[in-house]
């Protein structure tokens, strides 16, 4: 039986913006969206007082970002360009192809690079006389182990699942479309606030000196007044100077609260980003001296 909907077709804004709730048969093979539609999307956010609305209009704008190419107006016949089906569908993009199950929740789906068979969890607490260091088998864990008196860093490498990630939403606050960012690798670098916390989402850059080659990965941070919450899509990051200031409690690190560790770890993020154009710097003047 021949597929009853149309190779391509062209979104109006109120289409995307219902889209997780339409019948995916009634929408093309290929959808794109136009430079209108994009312009209209980006306006929502400050059209609306609720903070909740504001950060699902945010969400939405973001998504259609990553996922399309806007096509000009006027435009008769859509281009390649395209934005995610609902369920029931599959995710198109010029960059990416995700397949979502069918009944799966709407944006919790992990979008990004493949991370760990198994997420790996660790789990630092310490003020200035005492500290902990331990590895957790599930975020579950964090229920009984977590002590408010203690400055907690909490990092996940490799989580792609929000059941696994639904845990922290009771410990410490988080909101839902916060999880749904951090399953998203393809969020572009931001800053949100949350109720008392920071959301933050940026890229980690490194040098692999064996592969001769840039590796870079989805980093969001969860900042709270007395914690920070890590996730990182695979093992290996550029947090060791940190955690080693942490266990010999080296300068004023463990002297302050969450802010000063949410501070350091993103210093070392951007130390990552000179430590790659000095190695890439320097694989230029080999060249150019052969």
């Amino acid at each position: 039986m021949a597929d009853p909907r149309r190779p391509r077709g062209l979104l109006d804004t109120s289409v995307v913006i219902d889209l997780e709730h339409l019948d995916p048969v009634r929408l093309p093979i290929e959808a794109a969206v136009s430079a209108i539609t994009m312009a209209e999307l980006a306006a929502g956010p400050h059209a609306t007082q609720d903070p909740d609305e504001r950060a699902r209009r945010q969400d939405r704008l973001q998504r259609a970002e990553a996922a399309s190419s806007p096509v000009p107006a006027p435009a008769s016949v859509p281009g390649p360009a395209s934005v995610p089906a609902p369920a029931g569908g599959a995710e198109v993009s010029g960059r990416a192809r995700t397949r979502r199950h069918r009944g799966a929740p709407p944006g919790l789906l992990h979008i990004g690079q493949r991370g760990l068979d198994a997420a790996r969890i660790s789990l630092i607490e310490y003020d200035d006389k005492t500290f902990t260091e331990r590895e957790l088998s599930s975020l579950g864990e964090c229920t009984s182990l977590h002590d408010p008196g203690l400055v907690t860093w909490v990092n996940v490498d490799g989580a792609r699942s929000p059941v696994v990630l639904k845990p922290l939403e009771a410990v410490f606050g988080l909101h839902p479309l916060v999880i749904e960012d951090v399953l998203n690798g393809e969020q572009r670098p931001k800053l949100e606030e949350y109720d008392g916390l920071l959301f933050i989402v940026l890229k980690m850059f490194s040098y692999d000196d064996d592969a001769e080659r840039i590796v870079y990965e989805h980093v969001s941070l969860v900042v709270g007044p007395t914690f920070v919450i890590t996730f990182q899509e695979r093992a290996g990051d550029v947090f060791d100077g940190v955690r080693e200031r942490l266990r010999n409690s080296v300068g004023r690190i463990r002297k302050h609260k969450g802010d000063y560790l949410a501070y350091r770890l993103l210093d070392a993020i951007v130390d990552g980003y000179f430590v790659t154009l000095d190695a890439m710097t320097d694989l230029v003047e080999d060249v150019e001296t052969r």
